[in-house]
């Protein structure tokens, strides 16, 4: 090696060195620029980002290792058992609030009165659960525990088994688990909005029984890791990355679609080829109000097979109140982006699918709350079909009308009962 050679040597390891040097600093930079963008973006356009949300749920109590709607093999998901579940709506920003749940994962209903003379169960959705409520006291079961007392004096246990998301396929299945563990006397299902709502936006029948997201954010997933997909597998189990990259949480909510739903492409039939058992087959709003009904059936057996009254209740939203308050119009719009023909449209067909379910026969008792809220002109919903506290008070109080001399006369029959019982001889 002649003496240039050697000089050589060192400067072309000196000029390696600064090109790493200065590679290094532009790609920390372009990271850099990623991350701000990407937390613009999801601050701006979308509800947050997930760090975000799991320091919020920690700060209500809950861990942040807590999954709000763990999955289940045939329910879909249930709620988290004791968790405080975050319950803000991305049309009243600024206003965050929380359900708690108990060890089953219900919806907690502070007891109000003691040696309760009835035991109620309320079946139902977000609606039900809490959504726009500010607290436990106030979802519309805590109300209709004080409402019922008020109305009869009868000293009532008002349990909340509603889940967020959950239709009439799901409140059956959930219903039967719950009965098996819990003595009840009578049953509620105040709900129907969200089977409108699955069969306006999923005409694929088998969402008649489940939502796309199970298939989309479980089944998809398992299959895959069963079929030994490296790419899925490594999909599932960098999950966790949306906590330390702004980036990876963006590219993750564009897939899911910006309010956490399944988007078009991926809850089209051919997203789920070669599963045959797959019912991909298209319903009209009525063949999906005539599968609604057969839950709610079904429902009524399994009450009846306990000795169970139950009652099905046609909960209202802000489609069937004539006078909306200048501020509900405005948090309507905001849940469909501002686009008011988007909100007539998804309007229209929700009434189509009352009006398909309510012309059905059915052996079950019924009663059409629709128009609970035809004489109010006050703001009472914090979109489209979330009671605030004023409004699940209002619905408690309907509910209660409608229902008072059924909780009359099966907690006169429950006394008789506990009479003749210590009466028998021994």
């Amino acid at each position: 090696m002649t003496p240039s050679e050697t000089r050589a040597e060192p400067s072309r390891a000196r000029t390696l060195a600064i090109n790493l040097a200065l590679s290094s600093v532009v790609l920390v930079v372009v990271i850099a620029l990623l991350e701000s963008v990407s937390y613009f973006v999801l601050t701006r356009h979308f509800d947050g980002t997930y760090r975000d949300h799991m320091r919020e749920a920690t700060a209500a109590g809950a861990s942040a290792a807590v999954v709000s709607s763990p999955f289940h093999p045939y329910l879909g998901w249930v709620p988290a058992a004791s968790a405080a579940i975050e319950t803000s709506k991305s049309t009243t920003p600024g206003r965050t609030t929380s359900i708690a749940t108990d060890a089953t994962g219900a919806s907690i209903t502070p007891s109000t009165y003691p040696d309760p003379e009835i035991e109620i169960a309320v079946l139902g959705g977000s609606t039900m659960f809490g959504v726009g409520s500010s607290d436990n006291a106030h979802t519309v079961p805590s109300q209709l525990e004080r409402a019922v007392f008020e109305t009869t004096g009868i000293r009532a246990q008002v349990h909340n088994y509603a889940v967020r998301g959950y239709q009439s396929f799901q409140e059956m299945l959930w219903l039967y688990r719950r009965i098996q563990q819990q003595q009840l006397d009578l049953v509620l299902a105040i709900s129907g909005r969200n089977d409108a709502s699955y069969a306006i936006r999923y005409p694929q029948l088998e969402y008649g029984f489940l939502p796309p997201q199970v298939w989309n954010e479980t089944v998809g997933p398992v299959h895959a890791i069963e079929r030994a997909s490296a790419t899925r597998w490594l999909q599932v189990n960098l999950a966790g990355l949306r906590e330390y990259s702004y980036t990876y949480d963006l590219l993750t909510k564009f897939k899911r679609g910006k309010r956490g739903e399944a988007s078009t492409a991926a809850t089209s039939p051919d997203a789920f080829a070669g599963m045959e058992y797959l019912v991909t087959a298209p319903s009209d709003l009525e063949q999906r109000a005539v599968l609604t009904n057969s839950h709610y059936e079904m429902l009524d057996e399994i009450c009846r097979s306990r000795g169970v009254q139950f009652i099905m209740l046609l909960q209202p939203t802000l489609f069937t109140k004539p006078h909306w308050s200048a501020e509900e119009g405005e948090l309507a719009r905001a849940r469909f982006d501002g686009d008011q023909g988007q909100l007539d449209r998804y309007g229209a067909s929700e009434q189509q699918f009352y009006a398909d379910f309510r012309r059905l026969p059915r052996p079950y008792a019924f009663r059409d709350l629709t128009g609970a809220f035809e004489n109010e002109s006050g703001t009472l919903y914090v979109d489209h079909a979330h009671y605030n506290d004023a409004g699940a008070l209002l619905l408690a109080k309907a509910v209660t009308s409608t229902i008072a001399a059924d909780v009359v006369r099966i907690a006169a029959a429950r006394r008789s009962r506990a009479t003749q019982t210590v009466a028998a001889p021994p």
